[in-house]
C-alpha cells in the first residue's frame, strides 16, 4: 500500500478503507470526527485505524467473528 497521509479526503479515506464512498458514509463516516480543513473535510487515518480494530476484534484483542469486517 502507499503511504497514506494522515488527514484523508472523503474519496481517499472510502478507498483505504476499500469501500465505496456511498458505503463509506453510511458505515464508517458517522462513527468518525470530521475535521474542517479550509472548505473541505478531512477525516483522521489513526482515527479510521481505531474504529477498524474495534470493528474487528472483541475486546480482548481477539478476533470477533459476530463483528466481522464483512457485515459493513
Amino acid at each position: 500500500l502507499p503511504d497514506w497521509p494522515r488527514l484523508l479526503s472523503r474519496e481517499q479515506a472510502a478507498a483505504y478503507c476499500t469501500l465505496s464512498t456511498s458505503a463509506f458514509d453510511d458505515h464508517v463516516r458517522p462513527h468518525l470526527v470530521e475535521i474542517p480543513f479550509g472548505r473541505a473535510v478531512r477525516f483522521d487515518r489513526r482515527q479510521i485505524d481505531r474504529w477498524l480494530d474495534s470493528r474487528a476484534t472483541g475486546g480482548e484483542g481477539q478476533p470477533d467473528k459476530n463483528r466481522a469486517l464483512e457485515d459493513l
